[in-house]
C-alpha cells in the first residue's frame, strides 16, 4: 500500500477544537456515562471489532484498507491481525480522527492514514486484500458507488 501517500502529523501554531466527527469518536460517545457504563460500550465495541474482522479472516501479510477508520476501532487490530508483514491504510473523511488513529500505540503491521470519501478511493484497483467497513454507510449518500469503490 505504498502507492497512498500518508498525510502527515504536523504542529499546528494555533489550537481548535476538533471536528464534529472526532468529537464525538473521541468524547461525545462517552459524554454522561458513568464508568460502568463506558466498560459495556467498550466491550461491546470489542466484540463488534472481533466480529467483523473475524468475518473478513485477516491474515499475516495481508493489505487491509478501512473505510471510515475513525479513531482506529478496525484499524488498529487489523495491524495486529497482519503482523509486521502485512500494511493497513486508515481512511476516513476527519483529519481530526486519524490523527487520533496514528497516535494510539499498536503493534504488527505498517499503519498509514489518509483523509478521503468512501465514494472516492484514493487507491488503484486491487491494491488491497480485504476492504473493512463499520457504521459507514449509514452516513453515505450513494451507497451504491461506495460499494463499487470498495469492490
Amino acid at each position: 500500500m505504498t502507492l497512498v501517500k500518508p498525510f502527515l502529523i504536523g504542529q499546528s501554531a494555533c489550537v481548535r477544537a476538533p471536528d464534529r466527527w472526532a468529537d464525538w469518536l473521541t468524547e461525545g460517545r462517552e459524554r454522561g456515562l458513568d464508568q460502568r457504563q463506558v466498560r459495556r460500550m467498550e466491550t461491546a465495541l470489542r466484540r463488534v471489532r472481533d466480529r467483523v474482522l473475524g468475518g473478513v479472516r485477516l491474515g499475516k501479510g495481508m493489505r487491509v484498507v478501512d473505510v471510515g477508520a475513525g479513531t482506529g476501532l478496525l484499524a488498529l487490530d487489523a495491524c495486529r491481525r497482519v503482523g509486521v508483514s502485512g500494511s493497513v491504510l486508515a481512511l476516513d473523511v476527519s483529519h481530526d480522527a486519524l490523527t487520533a488513529c496514528l497516535q494510539t500505540p499498536r503493534s504488527g503491521a505498517t499503519l498509514n492514514a489518509v483523509a478521503a470519501d468512501a465514494v472516492a478511493l484514493p487507491l488503484p484497483e486491487r491494491c488491497v486484500d480485504a476492504v473493512v467497513v463499520r457504521s459507514v454507510l449509514i452516513y453515505v449518500v450513494d451507497k451504491a458507488r461506495a460499494a463499487e469503490e470498495f469492490h
